[in-house]
């Protein structure tokens, strides 16, 4: 499984890094690709400290790596919103303010973007707090399970609350008649909303995992059999990122 997931997120990370080179103006992207790379690194340290059970360090550096990238995969996600309502709404712009409106989103998509982005970096620091007071054992570990599990339900929310952004937007997109909403350049952007839909079902499926788990601690059923971290984390995510090298948004956008 770690050697499989090594290299999925390796050629994933390879594809996009190769998509981003055809489209270098989107540097909003690298996010994706960095973050598959350090993803395939976690897979493969995991598969040395098989052979390095006595060291803590390396396992939790791997586990880090493993639990806390997949915060980009999300970030890439409340980017693509800001984009994608620039490309359907004429009146945005690269350069348009941070509190400008759009017709079709409830909150300006560039203060979307921003203020997720911020919920991810600061859900993040609270996992990656909790991530590091788990390495250390004794009561400090007990202490690093619960605020690792703050941080992941945090961040399960967060989205959560994304995804109904995202789905009042396309219910005010499908209910503008003779607008933008019926032009080809609204077709793509549908196209990529439902996409967007598909990744955010994996992102969801592997935070209610990652909430359980850790709920249940370390003598639970999910944290001590890794075939679930396999089909109920690394997979789902691995899915959620692959849509977006089948359909690279810079490509449609």
């Amino acid at each position: 499984g770690n050697v499989a997931f090594a290299a999925a997120y390796l050629i994933l990370s390879l594809v996009h890094f190769a998509w981003f080179a055809k489209t270098r103006w989107a540097r909003w992207v690298l996010c994706l690709p960095i973050s598959e790379a350090f993803s395939a690194l976690g897979f493969a340290l995991r598969i040395a400290c098989r052979y390095n059970q006595q060291s803590i360090g390396l396992y939790a550096i791997a586990n880090l790596f493993v639990i806390l990238s997949p915060a980009a995969f999300l970030a890439f996600n409340y980017m693509l919103y800001g984009r994608l309502m620039r490309s359907i709404d004429a009146t945005l712009t690269a350069n348009s303010p941070l509190r400008q409106k759009c017709v079709y989103s409830i909150l300006p998509p560039k203060l979307v973007g921003r203020l997720f982005i911020w919920s991810d970096v600061i859900t993040f620091l609270i996992q990656a707090t909790g991530g590091g007071l788990q390495a250390t054992g004794g009561d400090k570990a007990d202490l690093g399970d619960k605020i690792f599990l703050i941080g992941v339900i945090c961040q399960g929310i967060s989205y959560l609350i994304f995804v109904g952004l995202l789905l009042t937007a396309h219910r005010n997109i499908a209910r503008a008649p003779g607008s933008t909403a019926s032009r080809s350049s609204t077709k793509t952007a549908t196209v990529t909303l439902y996409l967007l839909y598909l990744s955010s079902i994996f992102i969801i499926v592997r935070s209610v995992y990652r909430i359980i788990e850790m709920a249940q601690g370390y003598g639970g059923k999910l944290y001590s059999t890794e075939i679930y971290l396999f089909v109920l984390d690394a997979l789902p995510l691995a899915l959620s990122n692959a849509i977006w090298a089948a359909f690279w948004p810079p490509f449609r956008l």
